[in-house]
C-alpha cells in the first residue's frame, strides 16, 4: 500500500487584512438559509467562492478568486509546506481537540480501492466540485481522511508544529475553535 503525502504550495487569505473567523465556511453541501445569508455578509468569506452564485456560477467564483489574488486578499506561501489544522470543541462539557493536516496527496490504484468512502457521492455534485476547481484552478474544499498513525510518528510531527505560533486562530461560523500552522518539515512518516 502507497499512500504519500506531500507538501504544497498554499494559496491562502492573508490573515492580516482577513481573519481567520471572517475567512472560513463549511462545506458547500451544508450551507443553507440563515447561515449562508450570515456568511455572504463577509465580502471576502469563503462562500463567495465555495457556492458562487449568478447566471454563470463557475465563471463568477473564477472571477471573484482572481480578484481576490490580484488585489492581497489570497497569498501564495513562499515554499512548500504542511498545514496543521486544530479544531477545539467541547461534548456534555468536556474539552476536547482535534488535529489534522492537509498536505498534497497521491495513492496508487490499489490503494484508492481501497479507501472507505464516507458517504454515497452522487454525480451532480462530483461534477459542480469538478467544475468550481477547474474555474478557479485551485483546490476550495479539501477531504477529510483519517488513518492509522500506528507508531504517533505522525502525532509527534503535528505536535512539534503546535509548539510554535499558530498563523492563524478564530472561530467557524459553528462557534469550533480553529489555529492553523504552516509546518515545512518532511512527509516520511506520512508515508505507509
Amino acid at each position: 500500500m502507497t499512500l504519500t503525502a506531500r507538501a504544497f504550495r498554499g494559496l491562502r487569505y492573508d490573515f492580516k487584512r482577513t481573519p481567520l473567523t471572517a475567512a472560513v465556511c463549511p462545506p458547500y453541501d451544508v450551507i443553507r438559509g440563515p447561515l449562508d445569508a450570515r456568511l455572504r455578509e463577509g465580502r471576502t468569506n469563503a462562500v463567495h467562492v465555495e457556492l458562487p452564485r449568478g447566471a454563470d456560477p463557475y465563471r463568477a467564483a473564477a472571477a471573484l478568486f482572481a480578484r481576490w489574488r490580484a488585489s492581497g486578499v489570497l497569498v501564495a506561501d513562499p515554499a512548500p509546506a504542511f498545514y496543521v489544522v486544530e479544531q477545539s470543541y467541547s461534548v456534555r462539557g468536556r474539552a476536547l481537540r482535534r488535529t489534522g493536516v492537509l498536505a498534497a496527496l497521491g495513492l496508487d490504484r490499489a490503494t484508492a480501492a481501497r479507501v472507505l468512502r464516507h458517504e454515497r457521492t452522487l454525480s451532480k455534485h462530483k461534477k459542480d466540485r469538478q467544475r468550481l476547481i477547474s474555474a478557479v484552478q485551485a483546490n476550495t474544499s479539501p477531504i477529510f481522511g483519517v488513518f492509522a498513525d500506528r507508531t504517533g510518528a505522525v502525532s509527534r510531527i503535528l505536535a512539534a508544529a503546535k509548539r510554535g505560533k499558530p498563523l492563524a486562530a478564530g472561530r467557524d461560523s459553528g462557534g469550533l475553535g480553529i489555529r492553523l500552522w504552516r509546518n515545512s518539515q518532511g512527509p516520511a512518516p506520512l508515508v505507509g
